[in-house]
C-alpha cells in the first residue's frame, strides 16, 4: 500500500480526525507537545481545534508521521500529488483493505473515549439506558458527550449519538388526545 495513506489512517485511528484532516495535517507544525493543533484550513468546519495527546499510541503515530515527512511545513500529501489526487488514492486503499470507510475509526474512538470519560460503556456497547442511570451517571454521561463532541470537532453534543448511541433520555410527552 501507500506509505502516506498508512500513516494517515494511523493518525485517524489515534486522533479520531477526519479523512481531510488526516491528509492536510502537518505533523511537525501541528504537534504542540500536549495537543495536536489543527488550523482552520485543515478542518471540515473551518474552525481550528486542539486534540489532547493522551496516549502513547497517539505520540507514536505522530512521531512516525513526522519521521515520514522531512519538511517541517509538509503535510501527509506527497509533494508529487495534489489534495484531490491523494484523497482518491486514500479512498482506493480504504476500499481495497476492506475498511469501507475510515469513519468507522472515528466511531471506535468515540466509543472508547466516552467510556474513559464517563466510566461506563456507551449505549452502542451495551451501556446503561438513561432511565437506569443514577444522577451521578447522568452527569457523567452529559459531560462525556460534551467533551467527545468538542474533541471530534462538532458544536452540538447531540451529534455524538451517531457515534456512541442515544442516551435514551425521553422528552416529556404532551397529552392531548
Amino acid at each position: 500500500g501507500d506509505v502516506h495513506i498508512r500513516h494517515s489512517l494511523r493518525l485517524i485511528q489515534a486522533f479520531r480526525i477526519r479523512r481531510k484532516e488526516s491528509l492536510l495535517v502537518r505533523p511537525h507544525e501541528c504537534d504542540q507537545g500536549d495537543v495536536l493543533a489543527l488550523i482552520g484550513s485543515m478542518t471540515k468546519n473551518g474552525r481550528p481545534r486542539e486534540i489532547p495527546i493522551l496516549t502513547e499510541a497517539q505520540r507514536e503515530a505522530l512521531s512516525a508521521a513526522q519521521a515520514l515527512i522531512p519538511n517541517p511545513a509538509g503535510s501527509m500529501i506527497p509533494p508529487r500529488r495534489t489534495f484531490i489526487q491523494q484523497r482518491r488514492v486514500f479512498d482506493y486503499w480504504v476500499q481495497r483493505i476492506g475498511l469501507g470507510g475510515a469513519h468507522g475509526l472515528r466511531h471506535a474512538w468515540a466509543e472508547e473515549r466516552y467510556e474513559v470519560l464517563s466510566g461506563m460503556a456507551c449505549p452502542h456497547r451495551g451501556g446503561p439506558a438513561w432511565g437506569e442511570m443514577t444522577e451521578r451517571q447522568r452527569e457523567a454521561d452529559e459531560t462525556a458527550r460534551q467533551i467527545v463532541s468538542r474533541e471530534m470537532g462538532h458544536e452540538r453534543p447531540e451529534i455524538t449519538k451517531v457515534y456512541i448511541g442515544e442516551n435514551g433520555r425521553r422528552l416529556p410527552q404532551i397529552s392531548g388526545d
